[in-house]
């Protein structure tokens, strides 16, 4: 029992020195405008898999129909 209660303080106090550090940088205050190089790049490569993945779904479709292979997952059962 005593071992659980060691723990549970040992992890209040890592929660409450998370806590106020979290509350130290949300509270600073910034002038930056916009967004960072980092935030943009991500958003960048994010959207560029995201149409990558809709023309690859759309191509996939395409050959499928073209090819007369059944996409409802019944191909194979008869």
């Amino acid at each position: 029992m005593q071992t659980i209660t060691r723990l549970s303080l040992l992890m209040l106090g890592w929660v409450l020195a998370l806590e106020g550090a979290a509350t130290r940088v949300l509270t600073r205050r910034r002038d930056e405008r916009g967004l960072s190089q980092s935030t943009e790049t991500a958003l960048l490569v994010a959207g560029a898999v995201l149409v990558a993945s809709i023309i690859f779904v759309a191509v996939q479709a395409l050959v499928k129909a073209k090819m007369g292979i059944a996409t409802d997952g019944a191909a194979g059962v008869g």
